[in-house]
């Protein structure tokens, strides 16, 4: 394919060499277009959802059903943005044995990568939110993601604190958005 000279070239900022459809646990931002806030506002330190952040919420929820090996953790819709955590072929902590290790492979593995499993919410959300507003194919969100690889048990209590804070870190900001 001839790329256009006058294109800029756009750098992928995935960990070169890692394999995203191995097991591993996943801290995702995913935002909206334009950072427009469509999916909620933030009131006394809560997020009350639009009917468009109860179908994000949603959505989300319903990945597992989707994806084998796929589990869903902490998450919560801000207004213009998704902050969760996916563990993609890991035993999450309420199904481990004794013994068992935090994030122990699953034995039921997903062949899907964390962009398909990502571009699946994506594109099913927005979809069912331009149905809803009369809009079909009008963007609804910003062109990849963002991802950090879950490391440890401590980083998975960290970011899970940091997503569960995130409706009063919004408010303390200048403007609130």
């Amino acid at each position: 394919m001839i790329r256009d000279s006058f294109q800029p070239r756009r750098r992928s900022i995935r960990l070169q060499g890692y394999n995203y459809a191995k097991h591993g646990a996943y801290f995702i931002t995913v935002c909206t277009s334009e950072r427009a806030c469509l999916l909620g506002e933030v009131r006394n330190s809560a997020v009350v959802h639009s009917d468009f952040g109860r179908i994000v919420s949603q959505c989300w929820r319903e990945l597992p059903r989707h994806f084998v090996g796929v589990t869903t953790d902490c998450f919560i819709v801000m207004p213009d943005h998704v902050h969760g955590i996916l563990l993609v072929n890991l035993v999450p902590d309420s199904h481990r044995g004794k013994g068992e290790a935090c994030l122990a492979p699953t034995r039921g593995d997903t062949d899907a990568s964390l962009g398909a499993i990502i571009g699946s919410l994506k594109s099913a959300s927005a979809r069912k939110i331009n149905q809803y507003r009369g809009t079909l194919g009008a963007p609804v969100w910003q062109r990849n993601y963002h991802e950090r690889i879950i490391r440890d048990e401590e980083e998975l209590q960290q970011i899970r604190e940091y997503i569960l804070t995130n409706p009063q870190r919004w408010e303390t900001r200048s403007g609130g958005r």
